[in-house]
């Protein structure tokens, strides 16, 4: 993600645009690649993109895609919609997370590693994302941030044989 994407997310957060016009705005642009052309097309006139642009994108997300093309950022839409998301998350202590495993788990077992994030990293709310992976043998490994908990079956295996072939 660049720099001008988190400026720009910064900048919608300011406003309080809805990140929902500026999802559907990114699904809208990412979807059309002719339309990705015209608003990308440096012969295109400002003027005719500023027509365009309220006939088919959201009201709340107009003058930012206004903004990106006159920029000719518009390429940017998609990170600045994630930007957004990831600014929406940290302002509101809400954390996410990955966890990979080779069978997805019940829910008490899910809502137990979500409470362990939360409290570990002090969030509000987890959003938990689940990847299915049978290479793992068994368990599961945890990603939240920075912070990996492996409790795999082939992560045991393989700190098994790190610690075996230092003797």
């Amino acid at each position: 993600m660049t720099p001008t994407a988190v400026n720009y997310a910064e900048a919608l957060y300011e406003l309080k645009i809805p990140l929902t016009a500026v999802q559907t705005a990114e699904e809208i642009f990412s979807g059309n690649p002719q339309l990705q052309k015209a608003l990308e097309n440096p012969v295109v006139s400002q003027g005719e993109k500023d027509a365009l642009i309220p006939r088919i994108f959201p009201k709340e997300s107009v003058n930012l895609l206004r903004v990106l093309c006159s920029h000719s950022c518009i390429r940017l839409l998609s990170q600045v919609r994630q930007a957004y998301e990831d600014l929406i998350r940290q302002k509101n202590q809400v954390l996410r997370a990955t966890l990979t495993c080779v069978t997805p788990p019940d829910g008490a077992t899910q809502a137990r590693l979500t409470e362990f994030i939360r409290k570990k990293h002090h969030a509000n709310e987890v959003e938990l994302d689940i990847v299915q992976d049978s290479s793992l043998v068994g368990g599961f490994i945890l990603s939240c941030g920075d912070s990996i908990y492996d409790w795999s079956l082939s992560g045991r295996i393989q700190r098994m044989k790190q610690t075996l072939t230092r003797r």
